[in-house]
């Protein structure tokens, strides 16, 4: 089976995520398929989750997997000419992590496959971060909105 590489360089995330800094966590797409993405993000003091114990609590892990989703579904849009719908995380399931924190100074991959698409509006994603000494995994359950985008 040959699995569709999408161009990963063509955007930069801010044009790809319905959000606006200092919101933007992903730094880079590394690679992206039909079904799923991979990414980077810094975990830093820049962060907005920042408490200032040279961390940031694990729950913050969701948001970042839930824009890995984001930046996968704008991805799709884009290269389908479509504009940029304004997405919702509507659950979270089995949310697992291997420390209570993520440590700054971190450099985390996101990876994010999708499961099932029931409609255009609808999708469930298995998400995984990994970090220097930080690991967590959920499953996202997505709803776009089919009438108000990001633009």
């Amino acid at each position: 089976m040959v699995v569709q590489s999408f161009p990963v360089d063509r955007w930069a995330i801010e044009e790809l995520v319905p959000h606006a800094a200092p919101m933007v966590l992903l730094d880079e797409i590394k690679e992206a398929t039909v079904g799923s993405l991979r990414a980077l993000a810094t975990i830093d003091a820049a962060s907005p989750f920042y408490s200032g114990a040279d961390s940031i609590s694990a729950w913050w892990a969701i948001e970042y997997m839930a824009q890995g989703v984001a930046t996968y579904a704008g991805l799709r849009d884009r290269l389908a000419g479509r504009a940029i719908p304004i997405g919702f995380l509507t659950s979270c399931r089995r949310f697992t992590s291997s420390s209570a924190v993520i440590r700054t100074g971190s450099q985390a991959e996101i990876s994010i496959n999708e499961v099932v698409s029931m409609t255009d509006s609808l999708a469930v994603f298995d998400c995984q971060m990994q970090a220097d000494d930080f690991s967590a995994a959920a499953v996202i359950s997505v709803y776009a909105s089919n009438g108000a985008t990001g633009e």
